[in-house]
């Protein structure tokens, strides 16, 4: 399958990449500039996620699309919100349905029904990013039926480390091992987003992943 993967230099976006291409996927890097590209990246192509016309060109060709656009490290986390109209404007245009979205678990519910953002042990200094991704979610929800987009919420810790292979899926609801930690790797979590790709499942709705 040719999946084109937006935001192919970050830690999701990489470990996606190369899960991909591990699986025999011809994976190509959608970075804004060149050397921003992963070293494995087999193809590359250049775009502006912002700019509608430069993402039809760099999506077309291609049977999926996998967003891991972030914009925290940049100062300008609102960048997911726009970027989530714009892909679902250019997706259609573009010949590609199937979008598959690395989203955030600040919107994820706990136990008392309050969203894991609005926690008061939740750090200050993540929430613009957690909740930018909050409303990137909602832009999707309120999307049509042209883009078959799965928004996928990892645990409340992730971090890189061990590829294990395994984990479980849930909807709306935080999900937590035995000890009561919610957690993932980034290489599990990249592992369950290359399985939603190919799925036929899990369409229009948000998902959570993460070790139980």
């Amino acid at each position: 399958m040719r999946i084109a993967v937006i935001g192919a230099n970050g830690m999701i976006g990489s470990r996606v990449v190369a899960e991909a291409q591990r699986r025999g996927h011809a994976v190509t890097a959608v970075v804004r500039a060149l050397e921003k590209a992963p070293a494995e990246a087999a193809a590359v192509r250049v775009a502006d996620v912002l700019v509608q016309s430069e993402l039809v060109a760099a999506l077309e060709d291609h049977a999926a699309v996998v967003s891991a656009v972030g914009g925290a490290a940049s100062g300008r986390p609102d960048v997911v919100v726009t970027a989530a109209r714009v892909l679902l404007a250019a997706m259609p245009v573009a010949g590609v349905s199937r979008l598959v979205v690395v989203g955030g678990a600040g919107s994820l519910l706990r136990a008392d029904g309050t969203r894991v953002v609005d926690g008061d042990d939740f750090p200050d200094a993540w929430k613009p990013a957690s909740l930018a991704q909050c409303d990137a979610l909602e832009v999707y929800r309120r999307a049509g039926d042209d883009v078959d987009w799965t928004y996928i919420s990892p645990a409340e810790e992730i971090a890189p480390g061990e590829r294990l292979g395994r984990y479980s899926i849930g909807a709306d609801d935080v999900i937590a091992d035995d000890a009561g930690r919610s957690r993932i790797s980034a290489e599990d979590y990249a592992a369950a987003v290359v399985d939603a790709v190919g799925s036929g499942e899990h369409l229009r709705r948000r998902i959570a992943v993460a070790y139980t």
